[in-house]
């Protein structure tokens, strides 16, 4: 379980960034590990809920006199979002653990699309959307034209985790791409 704090980055959290950053990458890893074995990992990206998670529950250190201002603005707008509702979240998670070609990040919440800058119709929703037969066969035909994974990615608007992960399950190869020497 990642969160909207797995993709972008606010003030005064940069440590539970960090670990959302790197469950990030552990899990984008894992899942090209395991494709070639029908495994599938789905990282579940949800934006703010209606929890205690910022507050009384929550474990701080003595706040410092000179980050007032940056709390003072966290929490305008905190106070102004929308939270998402932990009822509804659950049998949504389990319909994406019951798919048959599961998404490799799936975000929840209204709240994360507008953090993240994006419509629901712009690229974080090209990339929640399970694979279709056209984005299938674009991939074998960016393959056949000698693109590279980055390069697919970028066309098919997913994430370099999910064309490598996509390829690897439909054995795919495409051109490696080299680094030159500085």
């Amino acid at each position: 379980m990642s969160s909207i704090g797995g993709v972008t980055a606010f003030p005064t959290v940069g440590l539970y960034h960090a670990s959302k950053w790197g469950l990030e990458g552990l899990s984008q890893s894992l899942a090209a590990e395991v494709a070639g074995f029908g495994i599938k990992v789905t990282i579940v990206e949800p934006g703010g809920f209606a929890t205690d998670w910022s507050g009384l529950s929550a474990k701080r250190a003595t706040p410092m006199a000179v980050y007032d201002d940056a709390r003072a603005a966290i929490q305008e707008i905190r106070t102004k979002s929308v939270r998402g509702d932990p009822s509804a979240t659950g049998p949504a998670i389990l319909k994406v653990v019951d798919a048959r070609d599961p998404p490799l990040r799936i975000l929840f919440g209204s709240e994360g699309l507008r953090i993240r800058g994006e419509r629901t119709n712009g690229p974080a929703r090209r990339r929640i959307l399970p694979w279709s037969k056209e984005d299938v066969k674009n991939l074998r035909s960016f393959a056949r034209a000698k693109l590279s994974q980055p390069q697919a990615a970028k066309k098919l608007g997913r994430s370099r985790g999910a064309v490598a992960q996509k390829a690897m399950k439909l054995k795919i190869m495409f051109r490696s791409v080299r680094r030159r020497a500085r």
